[in-house]
């Protein structure tokens, strides 16, 4: 039997004993006086109590039951609310996933188009690329025929230029130094500084074998002197230093690649008995000396007060006699990044023993430096630049230059 009949009974008994109770009491004496004037019930009023309590216990019952039904009520009301909460959830649920699964079925669709255009436009470059390709091939047959034209071209126009520009007979113009301390030219420099110190409070410009040149104050500036100057040394005396400052000579080597020239210069500074640059046969395409024979050779000697050094200026055109070429450099534009090397060296008079100057010599060469070096080949003057002196393991010195920029302005 469910609550709510239950609780509509009682309340029907509920009003029945209520009305029972009340037609009861009405219909009957329910309490009488003592002798002492108390009330008291009499049967009747006992049972018209009993009624009203029952009355009471009925409403009571009644109000339990409609609570009852009122919870139950609730919570029949709140399963129902959330089995439809459950159920919106499960449709919301249910429709995300359509919207998904449309969603899903859409980005398939777009990727299968999207495969489709790529399979299209790699087709597409494919058959481009072979296109291209064939290009190419035919373009790096054009081009190597045009390279192979180009490099006929180039030797065509080198032999031309080897034809119409050859080297010639080259000049060499080359400035010695030997400044003052050097070992075994005390005696020069003091002969030298006294004869600068009499020129200097005498106006002369004529000495005994010797120039003087002034400026335009009539300073000392330099002392020219020939080789039959009294005031150089005498063969008798100092015959190691003659043999240096009247007979002179150098060698010059030109290296057409750069690597032969390093090559050249690990070679100086190894090897403990390197003699020199040209003379030994095997080094550099061009190899140009002179010597006190060498024909057009112009020797000329300063001495400057002011910087105390000697310099020995030493020129020559060269015949055929005096240059050595490998082949590699016939014209200008051959020496487009060669390299020029040069050494001090004595051509020997042979006036005096040379076995007991040999040691004197070796010293005196160790102590002359390069600091200018200019070439003339075929019309065209070439000033070296940038000169770096090597010394090989048994003291002689070797000067390198950077290497000849044509377009310089050389």
């Amino acid at each position: 039997m469910s609550p709510e009949t239950v609780l509509s009974g009682l309340k029907y008994l509920s009003f029945l004993v209520t009305a029972s109770s009340g037609i009861w009491a009405l219909s009957t004496k329910t309490t009488f006086e003592d002798d002492q004037g108390r009330k008291r019930l009499t049967a009747a009023g006992h049972v018209a109590v009993a009624i009203i309590i029952a009355s009471a216990l009925v409403g009571m019952l009644s109000y339990g039951f409609e609570t009852l039904a009122k919870q139950d009520a609730q919570r029949v009301a709140h399963d129902r609310e959330i089995r439809q909460q459950q159920k919106q959830e499960r449709d919301a649920l249910a429709h995300a996933a359509e919207i998904r699964d449309e969603r899903a079925h859409q980005e398939l669709a777009e990727a299968n188009r999207q495969r489709d255009a790529a399979n299209q436009r790699f087709l597409i470059l494919a058959m481009a690329s072979e296109q291209r390709g064939r290009e190419l091939e035919i373009a790096r047959r054009v081009s190597r025929g045009s390279a192979e034209n180009l490099a006929r071209a180039e030797v065509a126009l080198t032999q031309l230029d080897r034809v119409l520009n050859p080297i010639g007979n080259p000049s060499v113009l080359t400035l010695w130094t030997i400044r003052e301390g050097t070992p075994g030219t005390e005696a020069l420099f003091a002969r030298l500084a006294a004869i600068a110190a009499e020129l200097t409070t005498d106006s002369r410009s004529e000495y005994p074998g010797i120039s003087v040149s002034r400026d335009e104050h009539g300073r000392l500036m330099d002392l020219n002197f020939t080789a039959e100057s009294p005031a150089l040394p005498m063969l008798s005396q100092e015959p190691a230093l003659r043999e240096v400052l009247t007979h002179p000579a150098f060698q010059v080597t030109i290296y057409r690649r750069a690597v032969d020239a390093e090559l050249a210069r690990a070679r100086i500074v190894l090897e403990p008995n390197w003699p020199n640059l040209g003379f030994q046969g095997r080094d550099g395409d061009l190899r140009m000396f002179v010597t006190s024979s060498t024909p057009n050779r112009f020797l000329e000697l300063d001495y400057s007060p002011r910087v105390r050094q000697i310099e020995i200026r030493l020129s020559a055109t060269l015949d055929r006699d005096h240059v050595r070429a490998s082949g590699r450099i016939l014209s200008i534009s051959d020496l487009e990044g060669a390299v020029a090397a040069a050494s001090f060296d004595d051509a020997g008079s042979f006036g005096a023993d040379r076995a007991q100057m040999n040691e004197s010599l070796h010293t005196l060469r160790r102590f002359v430096s390069l600091s200018l070096m200019q070439f003339r080949f075929g019309g065209r003057t070439f000033v070296l630049q940038y000169p770096q002196t090597l010394r090989t393991r048994s003291g002689l010195r070797a000067t390198f230059f950077a290497p000849i920029q044509l377009n310089a302005g050389q």
